[in-house]
């Protein structure tokens, strides 16, 4: 049987196709503020309501890395949130609608692997909703995996975390940041201060034999991640859900037969 959660997403699926963008927009940050006053309660739900407009509508704000504690029912422990940043609208994405609700697998999940983590929103929910498992999680950009390691020291051994980038062989990137969507991007070259690995190497370093769910967000080197070798990891995993950037990592991700989730397609408005 299906979820409430889940008929409640394909609900707003169809909403989308159906009804004028603006209708649609209001309709949809109004189902949004109601799931997050059941996760976060109302105090929480304006703070981070007020820091999801503030970068929306760009307003400046005095510092970027001030953190923000947040509790949230669907987490284990508190998460805390950079003000001003994106982060908040990870949270209602993430934490609050629980779009990855929807597609997760029904069997059992030991080893798990989140690229691109960030500061770890979806890796602390997976981490949550799978309380016996283990997760590597990825992420290249230094002030990124600050927040990240605070964030996941309270999961213990449970997380795994890795200062690098995914690539389709092992080399040295360098990072181009994009301020909008407090991320970055990265691109081979000898001089980068980035260390690039594949998929397969990840697994092998942490001693992974296998990937129950795979969850990738890596802004556009998916294209390289699924051009060069990309059979010897994904023979080994079970589920996926995967943000494709451009019409040209979609179609090499749809060249695999597997369970896809586009969080592009769902992540434009909240």
């Amino acid at each position: 049987m299906e979820s409430a959660l889940s008929i409640s997403e394909k609900i707003r699926d169809l909403a989308h196709t159906k009804i004028s963008g603006k209708i649609y927009s209001f309709l949809s940050n109004l189902y949004t503020f109601g799931c997050s006053l059941r996760v976060l309660g109302w105090r929480q739900s304006i703070q981070v309501w007020k820091e999801f407009r503030i970068k929306q509508e760009d307003k400046p704000i005095e510092s970027s890395q001030e953190l923000l504690p947040i509790k949230a029912t669907s987490l284990l422990h508190t998460f805390y949130l950079r003000r001003g940043s994106t982060d908040a609208a990870a949270v209602l994405f993430t934490l609050v609608r629980q779009a990855y609700g929807r597609y997760l697998p029904q069997r059992e999940v030991k080893y798990m692997l989140d690229l691109g983590a960030n500061v770890g929103c979806t890796t602390v929910w997976f981490l949550s909703r799978f309380p016996k498992a283990k997760l590597i999680a990825v992420e290249p950009d230094p002030s990124n995996f600050e927040i990240l390691k605070k964030n996941c020291a309270p999961y213990g051994d449970r997380a795994l975390l890795l200062q690098a980038a995914v690539w389709p062989r092992q080399a040295r990137l360098s990072m181009t940041a994009n301020e909008a969507l407090d991320a970055v991007q990265v691109f081979e070259s000898p001089d980068g201060d980035c260390l690039g690995m594949p998929i397969s190497a990840i697994l092998e370093r942490f001693g992974f034999p296998q990937l129950d769910i795979l969850i990738s967000n890596i802004e556009g080197a998916e294209r390289d991640m699924f051009s060069i070798d990309a059979d010897a990891w994904i023979e080994r995993t079970q589920f996926m859900a995967v943000s494709t950037h451009g019409p040209d990592c979609l179609r090499r991700a749809d060249a695999y037969k597997w369970t896809r989730l586009d969080i592009c397609k769902f992540g434009v408005k909240l």
